[in-house]
C-alpha cells in the first residue's frame, strides 16, 4: 500500500437542509480540489459513508466514487483523483464566472453536474480592455510588454552607450523598489502561480531600406524621383504614428492589468460576487476557485457562504464562512459564537498562505 492510499482525512458531520451529512476536512496543502469535489457529493448525499464515521482513507474514498460511475474505468477515476489530490492548473476568461481545469477533471467535475466558478470577474466600466482576456493571456500579455519595453530601451541608448545604460537599468531597479505598478518581483510571482503558454512572436517590422532597394528602376527615372520618396515618407510616418499610437494603448492596458491584479489579489471581485448571486441557485452547490484554493459554495437567503474544511475548526460549531464579510456561521447559517468549552481555532497567517502557493505553483 503506497503513501497516497494510506492518506486519511477526518470526517465532520453537520446538518445542511434538513439531513445529517458528513464531508472532509483538509490535512494538506494541494488537496483542496480532492476536498472539495468529494464534499459537494456528500453533501448532496450522492456519497454517503457509515454513520458516525470519524475518518476516510483515500483508497476508500477513490472505491466509493468509482462505484458511482459503472461506465468508467476505476483506474481511469483513481487517476484522477490522483490528480485532484496534488492539485490543478486553473485559468479563467474575465468576462464570466466559468473557471477551466484539466481536461480529466473537468469531465469528472461535469459527470456530476459539478459547476465550476470564480468571482475574480473585473468591472467591464472599469476594466473593459481585460474583459477579452484569459488570465494566462493578461499574464502573456504582461510578460511580452515589459520585455519590449526593455528592449525598446536599450536599442534606443544603441551598442556605445554603456555609461547610460548603466544609468537606466539603475533608474529601473529604482522606479521597481519604490513600487512601480510594472513591478517585475510581482508579476514573476502571478507568473509561478499559473503555466504560461509559450508565443512565437514573428518579426512584424519591415525594413525601409529593403523597400528601396525593391523599386524598379523606371519607379525613380526622372521627374517619378520625388514622389516615389515622398510616398516613402508618408507611408513611414503614417507607421510611426500608428505604432506610437499601438505603444500607448499597450501600455494603458498593461498598467489597468498590474492595477487588477494588486487590488483583487484574492482572485474575487465585488463585481464578481454579484454575478455569483444570480448564478447559484438558492441551497445549490458549486465549486469556487478562489485565493488559490478550490472550495464547496452555496447561496442561502441571498448571501454567499463557503464550506469551511480547514482541520483546525474540526470541534467547533462554525461550518460556513461568508464570502462577503469572512465571518464564521454555524450549520443553520446563523452567526457563530465561540463556546467556553472550544478552543479558539488558529488561523492561518498570511504569510503561510503565501507560502502555500509557491509550494503548490507546479500543479495551479
Amino acid at each position: 500500500m503506497n503513501n497516497s492510499s494510506e492518506c486519511l482525512f477526518k470526517v465532520k458531520w453537520t446538518n445542511f437542509r434538513g439531513q445529517k451529512v458528513p464531508y472532509l476536512l483538509q490535512n494538506n496543502d494541494g488537496e483542496c480540489p480532492l476536498i472539495c469535489f468529494a464534499n459537494v457529493l456528500l453533501l448532496r448525499r450522492k456519497l454517503e459513508l457509515s454513520k458516525d464515521l470519524g475518518a476516510i482513507t483515500f483508497k476508500s474514498l477513490c472505491v466509493f466514487i468509482s462505484s458511482l460511475l459503472p461506465h468508467a474505468s476505476p483506474e481511469w477515476v483513481t487517476s484522477v483523483l490522483e490528480t485532484l489530490k496534488s492539485g490543478l492548473l486553473f485559468n479563467c476568461k474575465f468576462d464570466s464566472t466559468r473557471a477551466y481545469i484539466d481536461p480529466d477533471p473537468e469531465q469528472l467535475f461535469l459527470s456530476f453536474n459539478i459547476p465550476i466558478k470564480h468571482g475574480w470577474i473585473p468591472d467591464p466600466i472599469i476594466y473593459g480592455p481585460l474583459t477579452n482576456l484569459n488570465y494566462d493571456q493578461l499574464l502573456e500579455m504582461l510578460a511580452i510588454f515589459q520585455s519590449e519595453k526593455e528592449v525598446s530601451s536599450f536599442e534606443e541608448l544603441g551598442p556605445d552607450d554603456s555609461e547610460h545604460e548603466d544609468k537606466v537599468e539603475n533608474n529601473h531597479e529604482n522606479q521597481h523598489d519604490d513600487g512601480s505598478k510594472l513591478d517585475e518581483s510581482k508579476l514573476e510571482e502571478h507568473l509561478k502561480n499559473l503555466k504560461l503558454s509559450n508565443a512565437d512572436e514573428g518579426d512584424k517590422s519591415v525594413s525601409l531600406n529593403k523597400k528601396v532597394n525593391n523599386v524598379k528602376p523606371e519607379q525613380v527615372d526622372g521627374d517619378k524621383s520625388e514622389p516615389v520618396e515622398e510616398k516613402i515618407n508618408t507611408k513611414e510616418e503614417k507607421k510611426e504614428d500608428k505604432g506610437e499610437n499601438k505603444s500607448e494603448i499597450d501600455e494603458y492596458v498593461a498598467n489597468l492589468a498590474m492595477e487588477f491584479l494588486e487590488t483583487y489579489a484574492t482572485q474575487i471581485t465585488e463585481y464578481g460576487m454579484r454575478v455569483l448571486r444570480e448564478e447559484i441557485p438558492e441551497g445549490s452547490l458549486v465549486a469556487l476557485y478562489r485565493n488559490n484554493h478550490f472550495l464547496v459554495a452555496t447561496c442561502n437567503r441571498g448571501q454567499l457562504f463557503t464550506l469551511i474544511t480547514d482541520s483546525a475548526f474540526y470541534g467547533h460549531r462554525c461550518v460556513w464562512e461568508s464570502l462577503e464579510s469572512c465571518e464564521y456561521f454555524d450549520e443553520n447559517f446563523n452567526h457563530y459564537t465561540q463556546t467556553s468549552r472550544e478552543e479558539k481555532p488558529k488561523k492561518v497567517r498570511f504569510i503561510d498562505k503565501v507560502k502555500r502557493v509557491f509550494r503548490r505553483k507546479n500543479r495551479r
